[in-house]
């Protein structure tokens, strides 16, 4: 996509522009339209206090949206003019002043155009009237839990996500083509998703579209979208629905094309699954007349006879191509047959295009002791949970943090399959099987913005299945999504996450010596060793100090051991004595290890050291008493 402010092509998911900082209008919610357009007013609502800092927000975007309003049509004038000049020249020629127009956009940035007066009285009224009305939603990453449990009682029944209330997004563009732009906004009630549309006539501002959506229920996934594109010229609204069962057994694909007359929403063409349930689909295009008339009605493709076909897919992916070739709208049918196509990928393709809303909302099985639950995930397509979910299947790759795992070199993005590969030759060689993967989230740090932690288990570390296991976790509080810790745990050693980054351990090093300490992830994906302790017993307490142990215990073996810290950079000793005929003994061997520089305290001082630390890191009392996460099978 492009800058609206500086017009310079940027990334599709960027919030803010890589050459002037403006920041890019974020796209939120909405539903499934289907092939009856109403157009029932909006009722009022009074002014939340809860909703200032939003509507601020809001009022931003906005200032950016009205600087774009003339983007379109001046980007398309201006290729016009550099064709017509281009062809007056030799190739030579052109490439030498494609150059030299190149240098100077670069060293010399033109003002952007003023909002027309039509522009100028929707902003206004955006912001005077509909955001002091509804406020602005707020839909960000979010996370709820629903007992698997109670699933069929009646309490479950009917439930909807509730998301916060008001407007998700807004843009001002001329949808009709008639010279004057109007204003598209989503609404978010409890109850739909709306489109509105308003149009700017004599100094006043009225409603012309007021589309509502549903909204969705508890128990179902769904991917929802919403584009904007142009084709032969004739402005588009696309909209895509994909729903799924997350508890029951069911799913549903729509698809969308809408066209704004200057008056109504109408849909040329629609395309709806008409049969639910995970088998015997049916899809039914349902075209309309410009005055919203049905003008045909036509099944294209029906499972109970699709066997009938050489080739199902390809027969069904071609059908809905040709119904879009016929609005201009030219659709790969042939690449949509490939394993993880869409058919209506193509539509990204289209001269104009902008995504303008991206929802997803999904679930997945957690167990707690004995119950059952299910968490669900609600959130735009740019937020972390998104990008994590897209990683998980193997749509996404992520970069190796220096120092965060054994395997650095050689290469720069790794997939999950990639992972598992090389986990798979290092400890699985010659076995005809891989790990398997489970999953958990942490807010590391507690800032809101969630990480990923995968494990990998069934490693054969110390013996053949001890269900050893590898845990990675990645974040996006970055520019680019990484690995920023991993460890290993397996028969004789324990290392396990916290959901705010604390990460206690222990292990074994043999007989009387044993290991234990406290590390913390913050929410940058920076490591720090709260403390880190090893006990010594036996030979272990010898060799710490050999002339000392030497002069005090020369005759016995004490019932007796010592326990090293280490602690924000010093160095700690704990002297425990388990037999009370031994202590002044021990107080002896004290007395000569501090002659040499070692510092003795109590355990309640180490105690009151860690904790001092841990504060001083940012880690709350709370978080150093956290259960282990709750694993998802993958």
């Amino acid at each position: 996509m492009f800058c609206t402010h500086c017009g310079k092509k940027i990334d599709d998911h960027a919030k803010f522009c890589n050459y002037c900082g403006t920041q890019v209008q974020t796209t939120l919610p909405s539903g499934t339209p289907s092939p009856e357009v109403s157009t029932p007013s909006i009722p009022k609502k009074g002014i939340s206090t809860v909703f200032i800092g939003a509507v601020c927000a809001a009022v931003l975007i906005v200032a950016v949206i009205a600087g774009s309003v003339l983007y379109f049509t001046s980007r398309n004038n201006d290729r016009a003019d550099e064709t017509t000049v281009s062809s007056e020249r030799t190739e030579k020629e052109s490439e030498t002043e494609k150059d030299e127009t190149s240098t100077h956009e670069t060293d010399v940035k033109e003002e952007p155009k003023a909002a027309s007066a039509t522009a100028e009285l929707l902003q206004n009224y955006l912001e005077t009237d509909l955001i002091p009305q509804y406020g602005a939603a707020n839909l960000g990453a979010q996370t709820k839990t629903f007992d698997y449990d109670n699933v069929y009682t009646e309490e479950s029944e009917n439930q909807f996500w509730t998301a916060s209330a008001g407007l998700s997004d807004a843009k001002i563009y001329d949808l009709d083509q008639d010279g004057k732009e109007e204003l598209l906004v989503f609404l978010l009630t409890e109850e739909d998703i709306t489109l509105c549309i308003y149009e700017a006539e004599n100094g006043e501002v009225r409603q012309t579209v007021a589309y509502p959506q549903k909204r969705y229920s508890d128990m179902n996934g769904f991917n929802l979208s919403w584009s904007l594109f142009l084709a032969n010229g004739t402005p588009y609204l696309f909209c895509q629905d994909l729903q799924y069962g997350i508890i029951f057994d069911f799913a549903d694909t729509n698809a969308g094309l809408y066209r704004y007359d200057g008056s109504s929403l109408t849909s040329p063409l629609v395309i709806e699954q008409t049969a639910g349930g995970s088998s015997d689909f049916e899809y039914t295009a349902y075209q309309y007349s410009p005055e919203g008339e049905l003008l045909d009605v036509e099944v294209i493709y029906d499972e109970n006879i699709a066997y009938q076909q050489e080739d199902p897919l390809e027969y069904y992916f071609q059908r809905i191509a040709a119904l879009f070739d016929a609005y201009g709208i030219h659709l790969d049918s042939e690449a949509a047959s490939q394993e993880g196509a869409d058919i209506y990928q193509g539509v990204a393709k289209m001269d104009g295009y902008e995504t303008l809303l991206a929802l997803e909302m999904w679930g997945d099985y957690r167990q707690q002791d004995d119950s059952y639950f299910v968490v669900y995930h609600f959130n735009d397509f740019d937020s972390p949970l998104s990008f994590y979910r897209r990683f998980l299947a193997g749509e996404e790759t992520v970069q190796i943090r220096e120092g965060a795992w054994y395997n650095n070199g050689g290469q720069s993005e790794w997939s999950l399959n990639d992972i598992l590969s090389e986990l798979t030759n290092t400890y699985l060689e010659g076995r005809d099987r891989r790990p398997y993967v489970e999953y958990a989230y942490l807010d590391c740090g507690g800032d809101g913005v969630d990480e990923l932690a995968i494990r990998f288990v069934g490693l054969d570390l110390y013996s053949e299945d001890d269900n050893s296991n590898l845990t990675m976790i990645i974040t996006c509080s970055g520019s680019t999504p990484e690995v920023v810790y991993s460890c290993e745990s397996w028969a004789r050693s324990y290392t396990e996450p916290r959901y705010h980054g604390c990460i206690p351990s222990s292990g074994s090093g043999g007989a009387g010596d044993h290991f234990f300490g406290l590390e913390y992830l913050d929410g940058n994906g920076d490591l720090y060793t709260v403390y880190a302790a090893e006990i010594l017993g036996g030979t272990w307490f010898r060799d710490l100090e050999e002339d000392a142990y030497d002069t005090v215990f020369d005759s016995i073996d004490p019932s007796a051991d010592v326990t090293y810290y280490q602690i924000n950079g010093a160095d700690y000793f704990v002297m425990h004595s388990y037999d009370a005929s031994i202590d002044s003994l021990c107080q002896e061997y004290i007395s000569l290890c501090e002659q040499k520089g070692m510092r003795f305290i109590s355990e309640d001082e180490v105690n009151e050291l860690i904790m001092q630390y841990a504060k001083d890191l940012g880690i709350e009392d709370a978080w150093l008493d956290e259960e282990d996460l709750s694993w998802g099978m993958f």
